[in-house]
């Protein structure tokens, strides 16, 4: 099963820009200095599947089920490694 699953979902590791918010009252000048970029992340996990709208990938898959799924959306992602 572990030759299938890493042929068919591999492991893979995505940098990605994350939206975020701040509901606090800020000065234009501060926000426009301090708030204004995505927050950057990583993830890695098995590739479930991958489509023009991005990657679902899932950190636990066994034969038939997978676990703790996260989709990040392809305008999102900045660099994908697949291994």
């Amino acid at each position: 099963m572990a030759k299938k699953t890493k042929k068919t979902h591999p492991i893979t590791k995505i940098s990605w820009v994350d939206a975020w918010g701040n509901a606090s009252w800020v000065g234009i000048d501060e926000a426009v200095e301090h708030y204004s970029a995505g927050a950057p992340c990583v993830s890695v996990g098995f590739l479930i599947k991958e489509s023009k709208e991005g990657y679902l990938l899932a950190g636990t898959i066994g034969e038939r089920d997978v676990n703790a799924m996260f989709f990040i959306p392809r305008a999102w992602a900045r660099s994908v490694s697949r291994g």
